[in-house]
């Protein structure tokens, strides 16, 4: 910067060059792109045609150029380019501060001062940068035309509902790349605008210089019309934008309004699946609360069971108990009906001196008692053995149920 600001002073150049100036340099990002503009100053115009007569034209302008990308991305790159032109009459001569110019421009600029017919005429360096940066609009508005007819193909011919097999995968990143274009198209006329009104701000400068006898030559008949030219395909680029804008415009409502078509559809679809299995959920729950009913009367037939088994058991252990009562009965009345029948049988006989007398056999009644007593014990051992058991399976099956 501090190179370029001694250059600038000793070209004498204005300030408002300078900020043409700050627009250039080292960028990570996409800042201060929009600043286009000129900027002209005429000193002695209005005085003596024999003064000395100074006048300082600046200005930048953009263009599209290609950037050399081939693997993927924008081929194209939007740059810029600045030029300061400072007029002395005194020595008929100009200095000049160019910045960034294009490779084709000064390859013509060079063929121009080499040519050799005299004094180069500054206008002519002027209507050759024009013509160099708007020589490429054509083709790159031609590549935004063809990116967005890609765009308009599928929507135009998507299917709006359901997606088929064959159909174009369309989602919102079309949306979005229809966005970055339209972005690229408003960025363009805007351009075209400020190209329009540098060009514009030349015809004014150069019918002043004309009127004052500056750089008359012959190529002076023909900057009106080239200049005139330049101005007329500007014009041209601007309604292919505007054409482009208008069409994008359209592109993206059909675009968006697909997506929404198919998101409804989808959300729709969505709510039928989603009804459909809370259909099943309810027929489930409806079935499951059948299951419990059906469950739920099992129980209670059980429980009615176990009441009924609960009976029986009480039941047969009050009629066990009434056995083994009856049984003691027996025993403690068995040896009476022994007595009775030894005294009732003839093996006890009356004397006659009135006792009585033990028969022979008499012995065996007291074996026999005994025997039959054992015998008698040992079925009520057993018969308590068996009905104690019962007793206790049913006690645990009345607990279990209870």
């Amino acid at each position: 910067m501090e190179m370029f600001q001694k250059v600038a002073e000793f070209c004498n150049s204005s300030h408002p060059f300078l900020e043409f100036v700050r627009g250039f340099g080292k960028k990570l990002s996409a800042k201060d792109e929009n600043f286009n503009c000129f900027y002209r100053q005429s000193i002695g115009f209005s005085g003596d045609e024999n003064c000395q007569k100074k006048y300082e034209f600046s200005y930048n302008i953009r263009y599209a150029a290609k950037n050399g990308r081939n693997t993927g991305g924008d081929k194209w790159s939007i740059r810029q380019t600045a030029i300061c032109e400072r007029y002395d009459s005194t020595a008929e001569q100009s200095r000049w501060i160019m910045i960034q110019l294009p490779a084709a421009f000064k390859t013509q600029a060079i063929a121009h001062m080499n040519a050799g017919t005299g004094r180069p005429n500054p206008l002519v360096l002027h209507l050759m940068l024009f013509l160099s940066c708007g020589r490429d609009w054509r083709e790159y508005i031609n590549d935004l035309e063809e990116g967005l007819g890609e765009l308009e193909e599928k929507a135009l011919f998507s299917r709006v509902g359901r997606v088929t097999p064959g159909d174009f995968d369309l989602t919102f990143c079309h949306v979005q790349a229809i966005q970055k274009l339209r972005k690229k198209l408003l960025k363009l006329q805007a351009i075209l605008d400020s190209n329009m009104d540098v060009a514009e701000g030349f015809m004014a400068h150069y019918k002043e210089i004309r009127v004052h006898g500056i750089h008359n030559s012959h190529t002076d008949d023909t900057t009106s019309g080239t200049v005139g030219m330049y101005m007329a395909q500007l014009r041209s680029h601007r309604r292919s934008v505007s054409m482009l804008l208008e069409y994008s415009k359209g592109i993206s409502k059909v675009l968006f309004q697909i997506l929404q078509q198919r998101n409804d559809d989808n959300i729709a679809k969505s709510n039928q699946i989603m009804a459909k299995a809370t259909i099943e959920i309810s027929t489930t729950n409806a079935g499951i609360h059948r299951n419990g009913e059906a469950m739920e009367q099992l129980t209670k037939a059980a429980s009615i069971e176990s009441g009924i088994l609960t009976k029986l058991a009480e039941e047969s252990w009050r009629d066990a108990r009434s056995v083994k009562i009856l049984t003691f009965v027996a025993m403690l009345y068995l040896p009476a009906s022994l007595i009775a029948t030894v005294l009732s049988s003839s093996e006890l006989v009356k004397t006659a001196n009135g006792k009585f007398r033990l028969g022979s056999q008499f012995w065996l009644f007291p074996l026999l008692s005994v025997a039959l007593m054992a015998i008698t014990w040992l079925l009520v051992l057993l018969w308590e053995l068996f009905y104690g058991r019962k007793d206790i399976q049913c006690s645990q099956i009345s607990d279990e149920n209870v």
